[in-house]
């Protein structure tokens, strides 16, 4: 997290967009777990904003700090999926002619899921 003295939890856009943009590097040298983790982290976050929102819906850094990790967990979920196995319907990307999910490990089998 950035920290700053204003803004929502110590966010602001500006300082934001600049101070993340280590994400992307920081996504593509990580391990399986690591990646789950940081997907987790952001996942986090962006339900803690969420609720925020939903009692200052006029708050812009607030907004900003949504849209900005909103994006980034996409970016996450696109990459995890890419390297190991999609987490969600939305982050299937390589699914042309067949389903490929059930080429995957199942959670009881060790699968992340």
């Amino acid at each position: 997290m950035i920290q700053t003295n204003h803004g929502y939890n110590g966010f602001a856009a500006n300082e934001g967009m600049q101070g993340c943009r280590s994400c992307a590097s920081k996504m593509t040298n990580q391990n399986q777990q690591q990646l789950m983790d940081w997907i987790n982290q952001i996942s986090f976050a962006l339900n803690d904003v969420v609720l925020y929102l939903d009692t200052h819906p006029c708050d812009q850094e607030a907004m900003a700090y949504f849209q900005h990790f909103h994006k980034k967990r996409q970016e996450a979920l696109e990459e995890y999926g890419r390297r190991f196995s999609p987490l969600t319907l939305d982050s299937i990307s390589n699914c042309q002619d067949q389903w490929e999910w059930v080429h995957d490990k199942w959670p009881w089998e060790g699968g992340n899921c």
